[in-house]
């Protein structure tokens, strides 16, 4: 009998030592509070995590709260795999500098330890639409000419993969197509349709896209991060219309852009056709946005922001902002 106690207590005491070894993190209303301690234990822990950076005296992040915590309970309800998790970025410091925290929210997504920013809404509903889309599965299959077909015309960026699930880079195709929400991944074994579309030998992956040039490949090997590369190299017009969307983009990651303020009338679709030949000879350097100060949309409050005036356009400058600035 001893024997059989002395075996039950080992084994009780490598339970209780399995079980601590296992990171502990402190939640509030089902998110983690995270710092520089645990943060990357988290990341390595979780294979989906949404982590908002904030500042305590930050008034949208206060606003965020309520609908961040409301997201977090309602996704571990429904036994999502996705965690939300908060790190006050004013006092962990090192976690806000490697992630880039510039300003407040700064929400990241990230999938399997590696970041990608958070583009969805700020409401319960809208967080938890977006981490549901980003936990399922990304990509479709296009098995015939008229699945690819639809495809090509039904969205303003499409990926294809000229290749199936059991293809070597499928994986990395897959990892790649998380990372972006206004770009659609398609996948294909059909050889036919790489004939169909004039895919060249050595080329498995082709952008199609409803501007500029219409179609970029990527050519030679490649693996998820060289395809998320070359995807955000492509996916944005050249010169960006100064939209919901393009401000994102802009004032998002803070790019350095060059901004044309016009009016729709003569002078302003002159100067759009140089400034329009200038990105082109400066791609990949620099952004290029342009806005009609008279748009009903973002266009007045981008020239306010600037302080350019009707009668000053065409006007042309250079700028480096925050979004939340704006």
């Amino acid at each position: 009998m001893s024997k059989i106690f002395r075996t039950l207590a080992i084994l009780a005491a490598f339970a209780l030592l399995t079980t601590v070894s296992a990171a502990e993190y402190t939640e509030e209303e089902d998110v983690l509070v995270l710092g520089d301690n645990n943060l990357e234990d988290a990341l390595k822990e979780f294979e989906f995590i949404l982590v908002e950076f904030y500042a305590p005296w930050c008034g949208h992040c206060k606003k965020l709260a309520p609908e961040y915590a409301k997201a977090a309970q309602a996704l571990k309800k429904e036994g999502s795999v996705a965690r939300l998790a908060k790190v006050d970025a004013t006092v962990e410091k090192k976690s806000g500098e490697k992630y880039g925290v510039k300003g407040f929210p700064t929400l990241k997504f990230f999938i399997k330890g590696e970041p990608i920013a958070y583009e969805g809404g700020r409401t319960e509903k809208d967080i938890v639409s977006w981490i549901k889309k980003k936990t399922l599965p990304s990509t479709s299959e296009a098995a015939t000419s008229e699945d690819l077909a639809k495809a090509i015309k039904d969205n303003e960026v499409l990926v294809v993969f000229f290749g199936g699930k059991d293809h070597e880079n499928y994986a990395a195709f897959e990892s790649a197509s998380k990372k972006f929400d206004d770009a659609v991944f398609f996948y294909t074994s059909n050889a036919d349709l790489r004939t169909e579309h004039k895919v060249p030998e050595g080329t498995d992956i082709v952008l199609f896209k409803k501007f500029d040039e219409g179609r970029n490949e990527l050519a030679g090997s490649w693996d998820a991060a060289k395809l998320t590369e070359f995807v955000d190299a492509h996916r944005f017009p050249l010169v960006l219309p100064f939209d919901q969307k393009g401000a994102q983009r802009i004032f998002g990651d803070s790019i350095p852009t060059v901004f044309l303020m016009i009016l729709d009338n003569e002078a302003g679709q002159r100067a759009k056709a140089v400034f329009n030949e200038a990105a082109a000879k400066l791609k990949g350097k620099i952004q290029f946005a342009f806005a009609d100060i008279k748009d009903g949309g973002l266009g007045p409050r981008l020239a306010e922001f600037l302080g350019v005036t009707s009668a000053q356009t065409p006007a042309v400058n250079i700028a480096t902002v925050y979004f939340h600035n704006l």
